[in-house]
């Protein structure tokens, strides 16, 4: 298995007894706690929203955080000649401690969960869930909305930007040519 990165996600522990993962060393993730190296902050969410969110959403929430985390802090190898792609692709196994282990455990669930990050990042993915004992508010992800005490002002507009040179030439005319002004129609 090339490029190997196990990931134990808030607080979970290795629940296989594979040997090909023992040997690989583990990387601890956070959602929260003095242990915490995964940020989560969502601001334009109303308090009745949060406050009826399902726990399964708020564990999506924290999963689709700790992938994008293991996508930033494990970087791809390999040369940068031809090699097939070999090196290119990761294998990711996630130990996540969430609020409803018994939902993410579910065949269907955890195919497409996989099926859909595997088509995603072209990446190998497995994932072992397991009760998160003391999971945090959905609230405490939310420190700029619990301040002000009502929503923030909406946006007046929104511009996707990837990172990639298309979206940075739609920034660039967007803030050049039209100075950051509505469009003109």
């Amino acid at each position: 298995m090339p490029n190997p990165h196990l990931l134990l996600c808030n607080g979970a522990n290795l629940s296989t007894s594979s040997p090909e993962w023992a040997s690989v060393a583990p990387q601890d993730l956070w959602t929260s706690g003095r242990k915490k190296n995964v940020t989560i902050e969502i601001t334009h969410i109303t308090d009745p929203m949060v406050e009826s969110l399902p726990d399964v959403v708020e564990d999506l929430v924290e999963l689709a955080a700790l992938v994008y985390a293991a996508d930033q802090c494990c970087k791809r190898t390999g040369p940068k000649s031809f090699d097939y792609g070999d090196k290119w692709h990761r294998h990711f196994r996630f130990e996540v401690g969430v609020r409803r282990p018994d939902f993410w455990k579910q065949r269907k669930v955890l195919d497409a969960l996989v099926e859909t990050l595997t088509f995603l990042s072209d990446d190998n993915y497995e994932f072992a869930f397991s009760k998160w004992q003391n999971p945090p508010k959905f609230t405490d992800y939310l420190p700029d909305f619990q301040k002000s005490g009502s929503p923030p002002n909406p946006p007046e507009r929104v511009m996707l930007f990837s990172g990639g040179l298309d979206s940075l030439a739609g920034a660039v005319d967007e803030v050049l040519v039209n100075r950051g002004c509505p469009s003109r129609s």
